[in-house]
């Protein structure tokens, strides 16, 4: 599935390829700061199993994308994730920031909300979700900052740092002339 080339102000959304799989990523996702509250979280990630994902997605109807900053130095810092329902018009879509030099920037931020532009107008949605950890405050933050609001609240889903936290789903619709 083919995703066009996103540029935005500093930051692009291009195509996860074979080039993104590095050591660097593999450590952000072995990364306990980096996947805290990501399911990845419990998962030992290796060059081979990544690859061995990419290659699954690949022949998926889903998008993996990656994450360029415009600064060489930061280069690939995270990606997005999008699993695509064409049957009912709908996007569910992930990011990780891998690269801790770009958080608080803005880069995903910008990132994210392009891409969920790029979905509706592309693949002629009409919705897009996400979800995450109540207790992740700077995703429930971008997931209104997209203009996705709460749609609901899975009670106690998860185990975070011994406690039970709940699932928070949010929803943009695409905007009716």
């Amino acid at each position: 599935m083919s995703f066009p080339l996103l540029i935005l102000e500093d930051v692009r959304v291009v195509p996860f390829g074979i080039n993104h799989l590095t050591n660097r990523y593999v450590s952000w996702l072995n990364d306990p700061e980096v996947v805290c509250y990501s399911e990845q979280r419990h998962v030992k990630h290796s060059l081979e199993s990544c690859t061995k994902y990419f290659e699954g997605i690949c022949e998926s109807n889903n998008l993996f994308l990656a994450i360029e900053a415009s600064a060489p130095e930061l280069g690939h810092i995270g990606n997005i994730g999008v699993v695509l329902d064409r049957n009912n018009a709908v996007a569910d879509v992930t990011i990780i920031v891998g690269e801790k030099k770009a958080w608080n920037t803005g880069l995903a931020s910008r990132a994210w909300c392009g891409v969920v532009s790029q979905l509706f107008s592309t693949y002629d949605l009409r919705k897009i979700t996400a979800g995450t950890m109540s207790a992740n405050e700077s995703m429930i933050r971008l997931m209104k900052r997209s203009g996705m609001q709460i749609e609901s609240v899975r009670k106690r889903q998860f185990i975070w740092r011994a406690d039970e936290v709940d699932l928070i789903q949010g929803a943009v619709f695409r905007k009716t002339p």
